[in-house]
C-alpha cells in the first residue's frame, strides 16, 4: 500500500512523465492510468461542475485529461489539503485549548493555593476542625501538589 501512495504522490507530482502521451497538438495521460487512490478525488473534481469539461477528450475510445486539466487538478489537490491541514489545525488547537480548561480539580486547586497560601491555610484549618479522614485526605494531596 505504502508503494502505491508514493508512485500515487510522484504521478500528482509529475515526478513520472512517461504517464503523458502526446495526442497530436496536446498532451495529457489516459484517465486508466491514473492511480486508484487518486481517481475518486479526479472524479468528484469534474463531477461537481461542468466547468472542467473542455480539459478532457476521448482519444481511440478511452478518456485522456490534458496536462494543463491535470495542473489544475493538482491546484484543486493542494488547496483542498491546505483547507484540511489547516482545519485539523484548529480543532487540534481548540482541544488544547479545551484541555487547559478542563484540568483535574487538585491541579486547579494547587495554583490556587500557590497564588495565595492563606487561602491555603485557612483551607487546611477549616478541614482539621470538621472535616473526616477522607476530606483532610483530599486536602493534604492538594497541599502536597501546591507546595512541593
Amino acid at each position: 500500500m505504502g508503494i502505491d501512495k508514493l508512485n500515487s504522490l510522484q504521478f500528482l507530482f509529475f515526478l513520472k512523465s512517461i504517464y503523458f502521451e502526446e495526442f497530436g497538438d496536446l498532451d495529457g495521460v489516459y484517465l486508466h492510468k491514473v492511480p486508484f487512490e487518486l481517481r475518486p478525488r479526479l472524479y468528484r473534481w469534474t463531477w461537481t461542475t461542468t466547468a472542467h469539461d473542455h480539459y478532457f477528450f476521448v482519444h481511440e475510445g478511452r478518456d485522456v485529461i490534458t496536462r494543463e486539466g491535470w495542473e489544475e487538478f493538482i491546484r484543486w489537490v493542494g488547496q483542498a489539503l491546505d483547507e484540511k491541514y489547516l482545519m485539523e489545525s484548529m480543532i487540534q488547537d481548540r482541544k488544547s485549548e479545551l484541555a487547559m480548561h478542563d484540568r483535574p480539580d487538585d491541579d486547579a486547586m494547587a495554583e490556587m493555593y500557590r497564588k495565595n497560601p492563606a487561602d491555603a491555610l485557612q483551607f487546611l484549618s477549616s478541614v482539621l476542625a470538621a472535616g473526616g479522614v477522607d476530606e483532610l485526605s483530599i486536602a493534604l494531596k492538594r497541599m502536597a501538589r501546591a507546595f512541593d
